[in-house]
């Protein structure tokens, strides 16, 4: 039986009732993602090892006893563990037929990651994973524009996310780099991604590392990306910011203009193009060249994936996507730990 129709038969079980959704790990990203999951039309089933029962209340879920009572009473599993795990809870999962949605990144090494790729095909089951800078607003708005040449070719890309380190006990597994990937997996990897849709496959990376405020972990990066079309991602992520801080920006500077935004300034998106036409003429939404930005990313992005099981339908993001940001993930701590650049063709070898 072929992938596609495995799926729509499965899809039959539950084409005439909410789907059941099970979201494992209760942490903070496990309950995002249980609240976004309890604004859309799902039997929402919930299981961790700690705090299960306040998400539940939290969420309107049903808690489980434990991950075979969750594997039996759902049709997707959204993953929502550390890192190091989602392999092992992915496999599970598709070895009993089971939809997959899983938090960014897909795995720690591409190995990995393509491990859970193949095991979904072999079931027959969609697997999705939860880069959801894709589904901000601001974000996808500057794709939309580059993609539509706005801006001309991109030759410059400039992303910056920013904040506090998280707070977790100092033994967490957050601060564990071959639990979490450090920095570079668990934050960076949001601009990675975001820079390899703006511009492109990354061929060659380079990564340095700092610890500005924290003795736990390395808490500032930069990297620089080239991209096979030869433009270039100035990526920044911190952990090192004041704690009531959390800010990004994007700035994408090409042949034909310039785009631009700034989380700390009043949530609009900047355009100038080379043009004697005011910014309107862009073809962006909002009036004056600015885009007046708000949604629900995480719901957003959940409904694209629910929709995709439904329908066969592409979501936003790709599990060749996915597993290509592990890869220059991969390239970016080894340039960080080596002190030099790393090609994409020299990571794969």
């Amino acid at each position: 039986m072929t992938q596609a129709r495995t799926q729509r038969v499965r899809q039959r079980d539950w084409a005439d009732r909410r789907p059941r959704v099970g979201v494992v790990g209760t942490g903070f990203i496990g309950q995002v993602h249980a609240q976004a999951w309890a604004r859309l039309d799902v039997d929402l089933r919930i299981w961790g090892r700690s705090g299960a029962d306040a998400v539940a209340t939290m969420s309107g879920a049903t808690r489980c006893d434990d991950f075979d009572d969750l594997l039996d009473s759902v049709d997707i599993v959204d993953i929502c563990l550390p890192t190091d795990l989602h392999q092992p809870f992915a496999l599970a999962a598709a070895a009993r037929g089971r939809h997959v949605v899983c938090e960014k990144p897909l795995a720690l090494t591409v190995t990995d990651a393509e491990a859970i790729a193949a095991a979904c095909a072999e079931a027959g089951v969609g697997l999705y994973i939860g880069h959801v800078v894709r589904y901000y607003p601001e974000y996808h708005t500057v794709r939309s524009a580059v993609a539509q040449g706005k801006v001309g070719d991109v030759a410059l890309v400039r992303l910056a996310r920013e904040s506090a380190l998280p707070e977790r006990a100092a033994g967490a597994w957050i601060f564990d780099e071959a639990r979490s990937g450090g920095i570079i997996a668990d934050l960076m990897s949001h601009d990675i991604d975001f820079a390899s849709w703006l511009s492109g496959p990354v061929v060659r990376v380079y990564t340095k590392t700092l610890r500005v405020m924290s003795d736990l972990v390395d808490d500032h990066a930069y990297a620089v990306l080239t991209h096979a079309s030869g433009s270039l991602s100035h990526l920044t992520a911190s952990w090192a910011q004041p704690a009531a801080r959390f800010r990004t920006r994007i700035e994408v500077a090409g042949t034909s203009g310039m785009l631009a935004y700034d989380s700390d300034s009043a949530q609009t998106l900047t355009v100038s193009l080379r043009q004697e036409t005011p910014a309107t003429g862009a073809g962006l939404p909002g009036r004056s060249g600015q885009v007046v930005l708000g949604d629900d990313p995480f719901t957003a992005q959940l409904r694209d994936f629910l929709a995709g099981i439904r329908t066969g339908t592409p979501a936003r993001t790709s599990v060749q996507d996915s597993i290509a940001t592990v890869r220059t993930i991969e390239a970016a701590r080894e340039s960080a730990r080596t002190g030099r650049a790393v090609s994409l063709e020299e990571a794969a070898s």
